[in-house]
């Protein structure tokens, strides 16, 4: 006798079933992550959930036939769940990512300080320090020196502290053996370096301690589909993005107008002879140094001069500029004029592919040019257009996900993530090119006393009037006001 074979038929139709209810889930929740995202027009996202009901009336389609069709119904109801899925998931990490950017929230602030001494001193480590003078600048830093104090108690139990009016007069202490010991914002580094060039081979560390603290800074949301100002701040130091770390070489003003889609770009000279508010006083000083008292005092520097409001500000120092370049696979820059950076990197006229190495040091030379600070800040443009273009392109897909991790950690901005989502569902729905100019203002050189160096008379570039207004007069138009 033959053996009867019993088959089951109603596993694959169930399973056929199944994997059309996943379907339907799956596309309900990708259809809300994409909602929750807020970057798709009420258009688009209508669209896509008609197109994901299409595809699901096919599965369900299948599944009503009989034999074949069922098991092709199965296999395409798995691609599309598995599809779905993986767009989810970019769907989310893009979300985070945008989240992460921003630092209208609270935020924690690292500063690092260090404990300085000559390189003649026999001490190695800070608990070598004990019966040493310690120089401490009481007018910038409060908090963090009040932490630096915590640590020697700990470190050495009792101490002896002189306090000087900045961190000049307490290098010169150490200079002149009045103090054995600098306690040293990190982030002031380059600041001394200014009066004392070769403070780093004079000195070394004994120590380095990082101090934390939180930080809530409240950003009204705007209406970004109507025009508005970023303040784009170059700062001059390596590592983690902070809000108070170094001066800002780049201070390049965006005047954006999304209706029209025009975006003017308006670059300040960081040696720009300004009035440096601190403490309700005014005193004589450099753009650049107004970041070290922090970037709110370089926005109203800024908002003085040239009489605008600053809705937002992004800030990079020169770690993450060249980590986003790195993260685009590079770009394409163009040059005014073929040049050579001391350390041997060469530019030709026209269109440069750089890396993040390239790229840093395309935007920070200046002395290989007869108008020094001004070609780089035309330089620094060029770049923000190639980096805008890069962006723009279809060719960043293939490292989106890279570039989504690399930002997280390259700037800080405290445009909140629902603007920058509301942007790009501007762009979405109206499309086109936008259109980018720029404009350098310019200044006249001169040798002048700055409030930074404690008087002291450094390079500034004094201001040219008819410069700032003109510059004024073309925020105003892009921003569709009156002068």
């Amino acid at each position: 006798m033959k053996e009867t074979r019993v088959v089951n038929r109603k596993r694959p139709l169930l399973l056929g079933w199944l994997m059309v209810l996943l379907q339907a889930a799956a596309s309900g929740i990708f259809v809300l992550l994409i909602h929750r995202l807020g970057v798709l027009p009420s258009v688009m996202l209508a669209i896509l959930g008609g197109i994901l009901g299409f595809l699901w009336l096919i599965a369900v389609i299948a599944q009503c036939s009989r034999g074949a069709g069922r098991v092709l119904g199965l296999i395409y109801s798995l691609i599309i769940v598995t599809l779905l899925s993986v767009g989810g998931y970019y769907v989310h990490r893009t979300g985070a990512a945008l989240s992460g950017l921003t630092s209208a929230m609270r935020k924690t602030v690292e500063t690092r300080v260090s404990f300085v001494v000559l390189k003649s001193s026999e001490a190695q480590v800070l608990s070598d320090a004990k019966g040493y003078d310690f120089a401490l600048q009481e007018s910038l830093d409060s908090a963090d020196m009040a932490e630096a104090q915590k640590t020697l108690k700990e470190q050495l139990g009792s101490y002896s502290l002189l306090r000087y009016e900045n961190y000049e007069s307490a290098a010169e202490a150490l200079y002149q053996g009045e103090a054995q010991v600098l306690v040293l914002n990190e982030a002031r580094r380059s600041r001394l370096l200014e009066t004392y060039p070769d403070f780093e081979d004079d000195t070394r560390i004994l120590g380095i301690y990082t101090y934390q603290r939180e930080v809530v800074e409240e950003v009204p949301l705007k209406d970004v589909t109507k025009p508005f100002v970023v303040y784009v701040s170059g700062n001059d130091s390596y590592g983690e993005v902070t809000l108070d770390s170094g001066r800002s070489d780049v201070n390049i003003l965006c005047a954006v107008n999304p209706q029209k889609k025009e975006i003017l770009l308006v670059t300040t000279p960081r040696d720009y002879y300004i009035d440096l508010p601190v403490d309700g006083e005014y005193y004589k000083d450099k753009l650049t140094h107004a970041a070290i008292y922090g970037i709110d005092v370089s926005e109203a520097v800024l908002e003085d001069l040239y009489d605008i409001n600053i809705d937002y500000y992004v800030r990079v120092n020169f770690s993450g500029f060249k980590n986003i370049v790195d993260a685009l696979g590079g770009v394409e820059v163009y040059s005014d004029y073929a040049f050579q950076t001391a350390d041997g990197k060469s530019f030709k006229e026209g269109l440069n592919q750089v890396d993040g190495d390239q790229a840093l040091a395309f935007v920070r030379e200046r002395y290989s040019f007869s108008d020094g600070d001004y070609q780089r800040g035309r330089n620094q443009m060029h770049m923000i257009r190639a980096i805008i273009d890069k962006i723009t392109s279809p060719a960043i897909l293939v490292k989106y996900l890279d570039l989504l991790d690399t930002l997280s950690d390259c700037f800080i901005t405290d445009m909140p993530s629902q603007s920058m989502t509301q942007l790009v569902k501007l762009q979405l729905s109206g499309g086109g090119e936008w259109k980018i100019d720029s404009y350098e203002v310019h200044g006249y050189g001169n040798e002048l006393p700055v409030y930074s160096q404690d008087g002291d008379y450094a390079s500034v570039q004094e201001i040219d009037e008819d410069s700032v207004a003109q510059a004024r007069s073309m925020i105003y138009r892009v921003l569709g006001l009156e002068q």
